[in-house]
């Protein structure tokens, strides 16, 4: 198998995998405003524990889209406007300080799941650990494989550039 054929397949899994996540980032995204929306009140609760994976959902879902414009648009060799790569940059930080969050909030809830009390029992909370556990290692492959976009990119831009100067003064 050649390599051009691999790092295709490789482009076509995180493409994929943008897609998937921008689908569950925006579903839940909508099932949380709704479930705000139906509750009518704004308690302490809410505020402290659902607005901010509200904020953390339209992120990813933002950092989602991004990815598939520069997926369509520039890859592999189109260099990426300052705008574009400056809103990149800053929903890229905020991605890795949620998923911080996340993992603190996985540490947590694991420690308080699997207590002595709690280890056998199957809860509510358990399922929502694996599914935040699946959650945080989906966005982390994104993350990797967006730096791996940007370099490549970045590099693939100053190859083409090169090859035209050069071709010009061959002529």
């Amino acid at each position: 198998m050649k390599a051009h054929d691999m790092l295709a397949r490789g482009w076509k899994l995180y493409r994929f995998a943008n897609y998937l996540q921008l689908v569950y980032s925006v579903v839940l995204l909508l099932s949380l405003t709704y479930l705000m929306i139906k509750r009518g009140q704004y308690s302490h609760y809410l505020l402290s524990s659902i607005l901010p994976a509200m904020v953390c959902l339209l992120t990813m879902a933002v950092n989602n889209y991004l990815n598939l414009i520069v997926l369509s648009n520039h890859f592999p060799n189109k260099s990426i406007p300052p705008r574009v790569k400056a809103a990149k940059t800053l929903i890229f930080v905020l991605c890795i300080l949620f998923n911080l969050m996340l993992v603190m909030v996985i540490i947590v809830g694991a420690s308080e799941e699997f207590d002595k009390e709690n280890i056998h029992a199957f809860s509510f909370g358990k399922t929502l650990l694996i599914m935040l556990v699946t959650i945080v290692t989906h966005w982390i492959y994104i993350l990797f494989m967006q730096i791996k976009m940007v370099r490549l990119i970045k590099s693939e831009s100053y190859r083409s550039l090169n090859d035209i100067i050069n071709s010009i003064g061959e002529k």
